[in-house]
């Protein structure tokens, strides 16, 4: 954290400081905003970013500034999806290892714990922590994930996910 006070601290004192060339005080606006991006301080290294092309438009130190503000929502944007995507490859992982089940046996596994250890290392979970449903069917088997909410329904993060007999079923 002392390390991110002292990248604000830098670059307050280069946005308010006078008699100091224009790129000069760009260059180490921009050093103390990556400070805070190597702190992982993603939205304030933004702010500080956006700063810098406000105040010193014409900078090399802006154009680099305005390349790391779309580094930094392309982060944000995949961070934000990072649950969903953990929790259909949790799915995927359970439905890839009945197959294999399946393959090799000729018949689909009767639950979930008959994968362990041999196709899956131990029961698989979704990224808010609750155990993927594994279920037979007539025809096969369903692997559910009830999404972020962990109740049946919903959109977004907590829309279900369903692949069955291999085939995702819902988004």
């Amino acid at each position: 954290m002392g390390r991110v006070l002292h990248a604000v601290w830098v670059l307050v004192v280069c946005l308010v400081s006078v008699g100091c060339p224009a790129s000069g005080k760009a260059d180490t606006a921009f050093e103390s905003a990556v400070e805070l991006v190597d702190d992982g301080a993603l939205h304030e290294a933004k702010d500080a970013f956006d700063q810098i092309r406000k105040k010193w438009p014409k900078t090399r130190a802006a154009q680099r500034a305005a390349e790391e503000i779309e580094w930094i929502d392309a982060l944000l944007t995949a961070d934000a999806r990072a649950p969903r995507s953990f929790a259909r490859d949790s799915v995927y992982l359970v439905a890839r290892a009945a197959e294999q089940y399946q393959m090799q046996k000729g018949y689909y596994p009767a639950s979930l714990a008959s994968l362990v250890p041999r196709y899956i290392d131990a029961d698989a979970r979704d990224p808010w922590g609750r155990p993927v449903l594994y279920q037979r069917t007539a025809n096969g088997y369903q692997v559910i994930c009830y999404g972020e909410d962990g109740i049946p329904g919903g959109s977004g993060d907590a829309a279900d996910l369903f692949v069955e007999n291999g085939a995702l079923v819902s988004p």
